[in-house]
Parts: C-alpha cells; structure tokens; sequence
C-alpha cells in the first residue's frame, strides 16, 4: 500500500475509532465499508492470528529484549487476541467504530500491540472487541435520547 493511501487510512481509521459518523463524508463511509467488509475483516482477523503465532513461535527476534517483552504481552493477550478474531470472523454485523480501532491496533506501529505492556494492550484488544458490538444505530439512538 503506497504512503500516501496508508497515511489517508490511519487518518481516517483514528477518525471512526473516536467516534465520528461514517456517513457524515464519502470517505469515512468508504473507508467504513473497506474495514467492515468481509474482506477486511477476514484481513484484520488474519493479521491479529499471525501477531499470536509470531509471539508464540521461535524466531530470531526473541533474542532481543524488547522482542521478547512483547511477545509476552501478546501470549499473555492471547484469549482476548482469539475472542476479538472470533468475533471478526462470525457473520454478524460489526459497528465501524471497533474495525477501526482494530486496524489502529494491528497497523499503527506505536499501537500496544507492537509494545511491551501486557496491561494497555489487554485494554485496546476489550475496546475494540466491545465497539464491535456497538451498532451506530443503537449509539445513535442512545445519544438521541440522552
């Protein structure tokens, strides 16, 4: 993915994940679509299993210390790690908000998946798999009636 198109996406992505409605543009709805499609989710899914498998396996980076604290955060992530991948894997419907703050975590490299703290990540993968269920609907509603 060129520079330009991966920048554009985090913007976007740090977007929906605070909160603002995919439909107040075309780009933030496009983006919505891309991250709550099948395929992006399949892609996101994807992305957290290899995460977990390169912790859990042998590499030559499990040599350096701070390698070797992350991949302890992420093992110790693990059943949260496999309950997110559930959920972007079944086929119920998905709110933008949680597929955004699952793509900041998997793409953004100062997200606390590619960190050493066990707790924040722990923290971010509930965020995200919490958001998930929020429909934008029932969220709208909610703040309609508040």
């Amino acid at each position: 993915m060129p520079i330009r198109t991966r920048q554009r996406h985090t913007r976007l992505d740090e977007q929906l994940a605070r909160g603002a409605d995919p439909d107040s543009g075309p780009e933030l709805s496009r983006r919505a679509a891309q991250l709550s499609s099948p395929e992006g989710r399949s892609r996101l899914a994807n992305t957290l299993v290899d995460a977990l498998g390169d912790a859990r396996g042998a590499g030559l980076g499990a040599f350096r210390t701070k390698t070797r604290r992350r991949h302890e955060a992420v093992r110790a992530s693990a059943g949260e790690l496999l309950a997110l991948v559930e959920r972007l894997r079944d086929d119920e419907p998905i709110d933008a908000r949680g597929a955004a703050m699952t793509a900041l975590l998997v793409n953004d490299g100062a997200s606390p998946l590619h960190g050493d703290s066990g707790q924040e990540l722990q923290r971010a993968i509930r965020a995200a798999r919490d958001a998930l269920d929020a429909t934008g609907a029932v969220t709208r509603d909610l703040a309609t009636a508040a």
